[in-house]
C-alpha cells in the first residue's frame, strides 16, 4: 500500500504558495476595515456564505425603486415637462417605481404639481390608479383637495373612494379640507358625493378619529358646505371619539343659525331612516281634502 502526499490547493501563477500568508490580517483573525463592517467575517468562506444571505434577503424584500431613468422621470414630471415625460416613457422608464422612502409614484407627484396631462399620459403608460405611499396615500386624496379635473380623471380610471391612508384619512375627507382651506371648490366634494362617497366618512384613527366632514365644516362655519353635507345625508347627531356631535359644536359656538339649520335637517330625516324623505305637507293635505269630497 503506497501513500501519496496532497498538496493544499494554491492559486494559479503562485505554484507552492500557501492561500493566505501568515502574516495576512485576515489569515490571524483580524481585519483591517472589521470595526467599520461588523458583519465581514474573518474566513473568505464566511463572506460569500453571508453575501449570499444577504442576497437573498434582497431579493426577497425588494420593490420597484426609482434607479436613475425614474429618478429623471420624475424630476420631468415635477417641472410639468410633458414632452420630456413622455420621451422617457417610449425609452422604457418605469412608470410605478417609487422613490424612498415616502413611496411617491410619477403619478402621486402629477397629482401634488396638479398636472392633468401627465397624470393623463401616467394612466396611459400603464400608471397603477390605486398606489399608495408609504403612508398609504392614494393619488385621490392628493387630487381631491386640489384639482377637480385630475379627480374627475382618477374616478373615471377606476379610482377607489374608500381607500384610506394610514391616519384613516380618505378621499372625500380630502376634498372637504381643500374647500376650507380655498384650494377647490364645492365642485370636488359634490362629485365625490354623486360617485358614492360617505358624507359622514370619518378617521378610523389617530387624533382625528370619528370627526365627521360635517364637523370640520360646522368648526370653519362654512355654511354652503353644511348644506351641501345635509343634502347628501349628513348626520347631525354621529359622534367622534370624545362622544361630540355636529350639533353640540354648533350650540358650543353659539351658532344659531346653524344650529337651526341641523335641528331642521334631523326633523326632516332622523336618523336611521336610511336616506327615506319624509313627505311634503302640502301633499298630505290634497289627499285629505281629496278624501273628503
Amino acid at each position: 500500500m503506497q501513500l501519496c502526499l496532497v498538496k493544499p490547493w494554491s492559486p494559479p501563477g503562485r505554484p507552492g504558495a500557501p492561500l493566505l500568508p501568515s502574516a495576512h490580517p485576515v489569515a490571524a483573525g483580524r481585519h483591517p476595515r472589521r470595526r467599520k463592517i461588523a458583519f465581514l467575517p474573518a474566513q473568505p468562506w464566511g463572506c460569500l456564505r453571508r453575501g449570499w444571505m444577504l442576497g437573498m434577503v434582497f431579493l426577497l424584500a425588494q420593490r420597484p425603486y426609482a434607479g436613475p431613468v425614474q429618478l429623471e422621470l420624475m424630476e420631468k414630471v415635477k417641472k410639468k415637462d410633458l414632452q420630456g415625460v413622455t420621451q422617457l416613457l417610449q425609452a422604457g422608464a418605469d412608470v410605478q417605481a417609487a422613490n424612498s422612502p415616502a413611496g411617491d409614484t410619477p403619478l402621486h407627484i402629477a397629482c401634488e404639481v396638479q398636472s392633468p396631462e401627465i397624470a393623463a399620459v401616467l394612466l396611459e403608460n400603464g400608471a397603477d390608479v390605486n398606489a399608495k405611499t408609504s403612508g398609504g396615500v392614494s393619488p385621490l386624496m392628493l387630487a381631491a383637495g386640489s384639482s377637480l379635473e385630475i379627480t374627475t380623471l382618477l374616478c373615471e380610471k377606476g379610482a377607489d373612494l374608500h381607500l384610506r391612508a394610514a391616519d384613516g384619512t380618505g378621499a372625500f375627507t380630502c376634498s372637504i379640507q381643500g374647500v376650507i382651506q380655498g384650494a377647490v371648490g364645492l365642485s370636488v366634494p359634490e362629485y365625490l358625493l354623486r360617485r358614492g362617497a360617505n358624507a359622514d366618512e370619518a378617521a378610523a384613527g389617530g387624533p382625528a378619529q370619528g370627526i365627521t366632514p360635517l364637523m370640520t365644516a360646522v368648526l370653519n362655519k362654512q355654511t354652503d358646505l353644511v348644506e351641501l353635507l345635509l343634502q347628501h345625508g349628513a348626520n347631525p347627531l354621529a359622534k367622534a371619539k370624545n362622544g361630540v356631535t355636529a350639533l353640540d359644536l354648533a350650540k358650543r359656538k353659539k351658532m344659531d343659525d346653524m344650529v337651526k339649520r341641523l335641528e331642521k335637517a334631523l326633523a326632516e330625516k332622523p336618523p336611521g331612516t336610511k336616506g327615506k324623505k319624509s313627505k311634503p305637507a302640502r301633499a298630505t293635505g290634497n289627499k285629505d281634502a281629496k278624501s273628503k269630497k
